[in-house]
């Protein structure tokens, strides 16, 4: 079958139904930077004798964001540590729930940092310089049923990225991301290699775009009409095949537009995403790529990227996600594009976000 943008997830009685794409949280804004790094030529790292006690926690990246959890439930410790440069550490884990509360914070004379985690997907990592001290600011945010948020500034230019997981960060500012974000997640997880991981994820979505993964599309919209038949049986196969198709169905049923299905569609779409969206396996690059794929914040952040495999993939994409044509030429001179782009961010970010009843779980 030909690749075209006419594969639209559904389709209304007198024409195509709406694709809700829920851009809002794809770039939240990016302000340009000089590339000076934050952290010096070594960042700082916890102390190897409060570092050991994260062995104690089990943290993995899971369906894009950060997951604890206790290894062994029981116990409370606070410790303090008082290393070379006269910094202050303090480290406090509570294992008494399956959930680890753990709070971190390292006091110099030129920086403070701290850390914290709790119910599981709740983290938060702030990097500050000490007041009258020059230099930078970062922080990470993960919010327990919500997104993730990285900010970053040096006092005269700040970024802001904001997305569903991990990814659509990495996504948006490889480079910003590789420099100030990972060594605040390697203070969680000191051997993370997010940086190569990420850039693991580009890859198989460059490699998931030269696929027809949207011919099944046209079948998937067979599935989701039949979902709201008057048989009870035809509702219940349609239910199981579209759980059977996996991760790479998630994206296609959160782009539906919820205004054009019957209640007993809408439930059940929800309940089969939130179904699907219950990873327990660790993210690996082909894996993430599967639900990324189908996810337009993605192709709209790669229209940006400098390497024209990238732009040309991305304004494959997009129409097919969207069902329409866009305006962007991946060939053009820098200028045209930025124009372009400029364009189909104002008129594509205000789509409404993801409903709070799809949140991963």
């Amino acid at each position: 079958m030909s690749r075209t943008a006419g594969h639209r997830p559904l389709r209304r009685p007198a024409g195509a139904r709406r694709v809700c794409c829920a851009l809002g949280l794809a770039l939240a804004a990016i302000a340009l930077r000089a590339p000076a790094p934050a952290w010096g030529d070594e960042p700082f790292r916890m102390a190897p004798a409060l570092a050991g006690q994260l062995g104690r926690v089990d943290c993995r990246l899971v369906g894009g964001r950060i997951k604890v959890g206790a290894k062994n439930i029981g116990g409370q410790m606070q410790s303090t540590f008082r290393g070379s440069g006269r910094v202050q550490e303090s480290f406090a884990l509570d294992l008494t729930t399956v959930w680890p509360k753990l709070v971190y914070q390292a006091l110099g004379s030129e920086f403070e940092i701290r850390l914290a985690v709790s119910a599981g997907e709740q983290v938060s990592i702030h990097r500050a310089p000490q007041p009258m001290v020059a230099g930078t600011r970062a922080a990470f945010r993960q919010q327990a049923d919500g997104g993730v948020e990285f900010t970053w500034s040096d006092g005269t230019q700040s970024v802001s990225l904001a997305g569903h997981t991990l990814w659509h960060l990495w996504l948006a500012d490889p480079d910003l991301c590789a420099r100030e974000l990972l060594p605040l997640l390697r203070l969680l997880h000191p051997s993370w290699a997010f940086d190569k991981q990420g850039a693991a994820v580009e890859r198989a979505l460059l490699a998931a775009a030269e696929q027809n993964w949207t011919d099944r599309w046209p079948r998937w919209n067979e599935l989701v009409d039949q979902l709201g038949d008057d048989e009870y049986s035809r509702r219940r196969a349609a239910d199981q095949a579209l759980r059977n198709a996996g991760l790479a169905v998630v994206p296609f049923l959160q782009n539906l537009d919820r205004e054009d299905l019957e209640p007993e569609q809408r439930s059940r779409v929800r309940r089969i995403v939130a179904s699907l969206k219950r990873f327990n396996e660790e993210d690996t690059a082909a894996r993430a790529a599967l639900w990324l794929a189908g996810d337009p914040t993605i192709w709209l952040v790669l229209l940006g990227r400098e390497q024209p495999e990238l732009r040309r993939a991305a304004a494959r994409e997009l129409p097919e996600i969207l069902g329409r044509p866009i305006d962007f030429d991946p060939d053009a001179d820098a200028a045209t594009r930025a124009g372009q782009l400029a364009r189909l961010r104002a008129e594509l970010t205000p789509a409404a976000e993801p409903a709070a009843d799809e949140a991963r779980s």
